[in-house]
């Protein structure tokens, strides 16, 4: 079997964790799937989401989530629960071991408050470290989508990391969104939800190099080729067969449903749509924000 060395202890030439964000509905879930596809990386294919939300890392560490607290959510809720549809979510559909988990959770609440960036390293190492030796992989792709909110704390944790944030036409994000439970369900309120995240995206930039913006209207349809070689320099991978059939079979311009927005929003709402997206995309380059560069509509 091939010796590995993981993020706490590990050598140059052997990749580090990849973290993937953007805005929800964004092209996150396929854009670490491909990074799955190379054999450096192990997909943990569920959103971890306990490093960005207020009832783990964010709010344990601003004061506003208690030690205990924290324990019940980790061995709780992002463990183990069940949603409005009767599924079940959670770090258990990954393969993560309640032990082992336990046992994490319980030297990060003794470690936080001196060094909370060394202990919530050590923690998701724990917990993502063996499922990577059971699958011979040298490291794990992770994707919730507030990764991007959470960029600097994340380089801090893990400085050999890198990050992957996909950017999508807000046009698109927005009608999908209206479509589910948990966001607006009007596309006009999901607009300004859309930029508002690519706001917070930057409120706390990590260092110069750290994270890639990649446009997914790029990738899936007007420069393939070219995205999908900078994906594998930046991390400085070389692309595998199986990456590239992932890639031509289940990332194609038909399957990206570009400008699926024309089809929900009624005809006669289009004009104002599209100027309300306008406005929206106007601000945000006006205040500097740098994801809507990538944004080729």
């Amino acid at each position: 079997m091939v010796a590995f060395m993981f993020s706490r202890r590990r050598r140059s030439k052997i990749p580090g964790p990849v973290f993937v964000g953007g805005t929800g509905r964004s092209g996150t879930t396929i854009m670490a799937s491909l990074l799955g596809e190379h054999s450096a990386y192990h997909l943990i294919p569920i959103e971890a989401r306990f490093h960005t939300e207020a009832a783990g890392f964010v709010g344990l560490t601003a004061g506003k989530v208690t030690p205990e607290q924290f324990r019940e959510s980790m061995l709780g809720h992002y463990f183990h629960r069940t949603v409005n549809n009767g599924s079940a979510r959670g770090l258990h559909l990954a393969g993560v071991q309640r032990d082992t988990l336990e046992s994490a959770v319980e030297r990060y609440l003794k470690k936080y408050q001196s060094d909370s960036a060394a202990a919530g390293a050590d923690l998701m190492s724990s917990i993502f470290d063996p499922l990577v030796e059971q699958s011979q992989a040298h490291s794990w792709v992770e994707m919730t989508p507030p990764n991007v909110e959470q960029a600097a704390q994340l380089q801090r944790m893990f400085p050999d990391s890198r990050l992957i944030h996909i950017v999508r036409d807000g046009r698109d994000v927005a009608v999908s969104v209206a479509s589910k439970s948990w966001g607006p369900n009007d596309p006009f309120a999901a607009l300004e939800w859309w930029g508002t995240r690519l706001r917070r995206a930057e409120k706390e930039p990590a260092q110069p190099g750290y994270v890639m913006l990649v446009g997914f209207e790029a990738l899936m349809d007007s420069d393939r080729e070219g995205q999908f070689n900078r994906i594998c320099e930046f991390l400085e991978i070389s692309p595998e067969e199986s990456m590239r059939a992932f890639f031509n079979e289940k990332m194609t311009t038909e399957r990206a449903r570009i400008g699926r927005w024309r089809r929900n929003v009624p005809e006669a709402d289009h004009d104002r749509f599209e100027q309300a997206y306008r406005e929206v995309v106007e601000k945000l380059r006006a205040d500097g924000i740098s994801s809507v560069e990538v944004l080729t509509t």
